[in-house]
């Protein structure tokens, strides 16, 4: 896992052409959802609107929900090599993920608890991203 060194705040994840079908991905499929990298790529591609808050190099993404899952139960951990290293802290508060729930909701997490939510839509409700470069989940 290869964090950047602080949050990117108050960014929403709309994009100026959403896909106008009617789907819904629902937490079993979401929860599986590893794909970060190829989601943020679709999602700039349509014109994301806080494409411009990610590091400039194209190797940074926004997770997938599956991805910022695996930090929330890793959060300690990750978080004492943060400050080992002066970077800012994952907050106990609410991430975006790039994985989409439909066309106008994404899946959500809290670093408080460990919830997910698709409830806040894209577009009325701006939240933390933590961009990440690479990251291989943990195989057993």
């Amino acid at each position: 896992l290869r964090l950047y060194n602080i949050d990117i705040e108050e960014c929403n994840v709309t994009t100026k052409q959403d896909n106008p079908c009617d789907y819904v991905t629902p937490f079993d499929k979401a929860v599986c959802d590893f794909e970060g990298k190829r989601k943020t790529e679709m999602l700039s591609e349509r014109g994301l609107s806080c494409v411009d808050k990610l590091p400039e190099s194209k190797d940074w993404y926004i997770p997938a929900i599956g991805e910022l899952h695996v930090m929330y139960l890793m959060k300690s951990q990750i978080n004492k090599a943060l400050e080992y290293i002066g970077a800012e802290l994952i907050k106990g508060t609410w991430y975006w993920s790039s994985t989409e729930y439909s066309a106008g909701r994404a899946w959500l997490l809290t670093f408080n608890y460990g919830y997910f939510y698709t409830y806040y839509t894209k577009s009325n409700y701006s939240f933390r991203v933590r961009p990440v470069s690479s990251f291989t989940p943990l195989t057993l």
